[in-house]
């Protein structure tokens, strides 16, 4: 594992979250206090803790356990799409009608408009229930003579891991983004502010991602 890139990854994930969760901390505030918005507006916010989960599980070689906190983030995100996507949770007496997280992953491909995301979560579902492919990348066949070794920690960070997390990091903020149009703010004198400087964060940080994921930057080209 190379402490430095994993460093550089951690940085830039958790200034992106950090300034994320501000925005949506301060959104708290002058929201419309609809239910189905605070449901929204505070899972969220909770989803910092999974991304804080997923970046220790890579500093660490974890890289089985990673692929369950994938798709628990992406299970999160696809419940938010959910709540701004449909109209029949109005009031906390409707809790009994909300599906679960698991039952709106298309929701998330809908309101990106990527159907790639798809096929994304299938990966990460046969990873997560460890199908033989996922099994082998633990077992270390390199001793020879039929001998087999456990693997508890990969020795290098794995370039796809890396596109991933940034991949779903770009999903919160976009999701987020999506939610707070939808829901709209209650205090309207402070509308015009909030928008002015979400909306230009919101911009800088999709060209900053995009510069991550899709250019050589040694963070991903050096894997």
């Amino acid at each position: 594992m190379q402490s430095n890139s994993i460093e550089s990854l951690e940085n830039t994930v958790n200034s992106i979250i950090g300034r994320n969760l501000d925005f949506l901390r301060e959104y708290a505030e002058i929201r419309s206090e609809c239910f189905k918005e605070t449901l929204f507006t505070f899972s969220m916010i909770r989803l910092k803790a999974s991304f804080e989960a997923a970046i220790l599980l890579m500093r660490n070689g974890y890289f089985i356990e990673l692929s369950s906190v994938f798709r628990l983030i992406f299970e999160q995100l696809s419940w938010g799409c959910y709540l701004f996507s449909e109209n029949e949770i109005q009031t906390q007496s409707d809790l009994n009608k909300l599906k679960s997280p698991q039952a709106t992953v298309s929701y998330l491909k809908t309101a990106l408009n990527m159907n790639s995301l798809g096929q994304v979560y299938g990966l990460l579902s046969t990873e997560t229930h460890l199908s033989v492919n996922s099994i082998i990348r633990y077992l270390d066949l390199r001793a020879g003579n039929g001998k087999v070794d456990i693997l508890f920690q990969s020795e290098e960070m794995d370039s796809g891991d890396i596109s991933l997390l940034l991949l779903l990091v770009g999903a919160y903020v976009e999701v987020t983004s999506k939610g707070i149009k939808h829901f709209g703010i209650n205090n309207k004198t402070y509308e015009d502010d909030f928008r002015k400087r979400y909306d230009e964060w919101h911009k800088g940080v999709v060209i900053q991602l995009s510069e991550l994921m899709f250019s050589n930057d040694p963070l991903i080209a050096n894997q």
